[in-house]
């Protein structure tokens, strides 16, 4: 026998519309409940309260027709059959993550599933999905998603997940999912007919998330927990800042599998594993792209709370009008010089799709919102963004097709020298950075060099706009040469 519970506070009576059929649920303090036979997997069903229209289950794990449509029954063999400790990683690695969006790098899991060899190749040793909930129409960045416990059917839904998470743990590759507590997609929400899931106070994207109630609390909690239990290594939480209680980080801490926050407002005291490290990024591109300032990138590479670093990610990517890539305005030595410091740092580095062979393919914001007043907002909102930022280059429609479509990889590494330099370089650091790692605990200037110590060897990178001199050798060395060094002073990788 099957249990099917729903939490309806403030409803009178509940009703599951089943296959067809209807059945009355008896409530019991503030949810309702009902037991029948194992429905078989498939089969839609959805529920109705104080006898208004059927709407998915606020806990569904499928919409194979879409957010508005009915949920289906998940084979419960898939999810129950599932250890957590037989399908995590004993001893999962996240020394060098790869973020990447399902749809654009290569369709669907399977299309990642036969992609997990090249990643291999580079020294990737997890891969962090972009959000993966159902969301509206066909293509999505996956951060308008809705049914926090179910899997965009285009994807291949929870089954094609679970081969992937197989698949990748094959080759030792942890997978980390991107997942979205803060607010809820604008498509295909029908939480608050049942509940108060959400509060009157807003994000920049939706309603906030009502995490001081204690069922909604536990949904948040229960989604992540599922996620862990089928075998996903670890959890990168979304605009944490706009948490409503940051108490909630405390329950996130518990559970068992690598956290890792977007942004605390680079507070260390708050109990996650790690956090994403914008202020690094920024600097180091002030630096390399705009001849900034190094006394400011000698602060920002002495880290200042546990942190993923990285040169680029989706958001500082996509959030240009163009989607245009670092990779795509400067050139390999820039680039190389960009990563090996991160590298050397005693911190999970983290590549953006493409960046490994200086891809020249966009990836600007994309999405396809079906109600044409979210449409023209999406628009608006895109557009003022942009502005407030100082753009003023027209942008792509963030709702065509063709705009997804360009943000396609074409995985080209020979296409050029500099593409092949660029991925021949990012594998010698990955390389250097388990052979000889440096984990930096010092950095400063040293003649001009920016120089960054660590027990096992130190990295030395010109970071002026002239030439400097080579302290041991007296060569005049480029603008964004460096040496990856061990103790002794041996080159590994320059």
């Amino acid at each position: 026998m099957k249990l099917l519970s729903l939490w309806a506070p403030n409803a009178s009576t509940c009703t599951l519309h089943l296959d067809g059929s209807d059945y009355p649920m008896q409530r019991f303090g503030d949810s309702f409940h009902i037991r029948l036979p194992q429905p078989p997997a498939g089969s839609r069903y959805g529920f109705s309260v104080d006898g208004a229209a059927v709407l998915p289950d606020p806990r569904s794990q499928a919409q194979p027709d879409g957010v508005h449509g009915l949920s289906a029954v998940v084979d419960p063999s898939l999810i129950t059959t599932r250890s957590r400790a037989y399908n995590q990683l004993a001893q999962p690695c996240f020394d060098v993550i790869y973020e990447l969006h399902v749809g654009a790098f290569a369709g669907d899991f399977d299309g990642v599933i036969a992609r997990l060899d090249y990643l291999c190749a580079l020294g990737v040793s997890a891969i962090e999905l972009m959000p993966i909930q159902p969301f509206s129409g066909n293509f999505n960045w996956g951060y308008d998603g809705v049914s926090w416990f179910a899997v965009h059917e285009g994807y291949g839904g929870m089954a094609g997940l679970c081969r992937l998470i197989d698949a990748a743990h094959e080759r030792q590759i942890a997978v980390i999912l991107d997942v979205v507590y803060n607010h809820f997609g604008p498509e295909g929400n029908y939480t608050d007919t049942f509940g108060p899931y959400t509060l009157k106070k807003r994000t920049p994207w939706g309603a906030q998330i009502n995490v001081r109630n204690p069922k909604v609390r536990s949904f948040i909690l229960d989604a992540a927990r599922q996620w862990l239990d089928l075998g996903v290594d670890g959890l990168r939480l979304d605009a944490t800042h706009t948490f409503a209680e940051e108490e909630l980080l405390t329950d996130f801490a518990l559970l068992d599998g690598w956290i890792c926050a977007e942004d605390l407002r680079d507070r260390a005291d708050l109990p996650v594993t790690c956090q994403w490290n914008d202020e690094l990024m920024l600097a180091l591109g002030r630096c390399v792209e705009h001849g900034g300032s190094v006394d400011e990138l000698v602060q920002e590479l002495r880290l200042r709370y546990p942190s993923v670093v990285y040169t680029s990610t989706h958001d500082s990517v996509g959030n240009r009008p163009l989607g245009d890539r670092p990779s795509m305005r400067l050139d390999a030595p820039a680039l190389l010089c960009a990563f090996a410091l991160i590298a050397a740092l005693d911190a999970p580095v983290m590549l953006f799709m493409g960046e490994e062979y200086a891809a020249d393919t966009p990836f600007p914001f994309f999405c396809d919102h079906q109600d044409e007043s979210t449409r023209q907002h999406t628009r608006a909102g895109r557009a003022k963004m942009l502005k407030d930022r100082g753009f003023f280059t027209p942008a792509p429609d963030p709702l065509a097709k063709s705009t997804f479509e360009s943000a396609a990889l074409l995985f080209d590494v020979d296409k050029t020298p500099h593409s092949q330099q660029v991925w021949d370089g990012y594998r010698a650091i990955i390389r250097a950075k388990r052979t000889h790692p440096i984990n930096a605990t010092s950095v400063m200037v040293e003649d001009g060099w920016l120089v960054l110590r660590g027990d096992q060897g130190f990295i030395r990178a010109n970071m002026s706009t002239t030439n400097l001199v080579h302290p041991d050798t007296g060569r005049s060395c480029a603008p964004y040469a460096f040496e990856w060094c061990s103790t002794f002073g041996e080159v590994i990788v320059n």
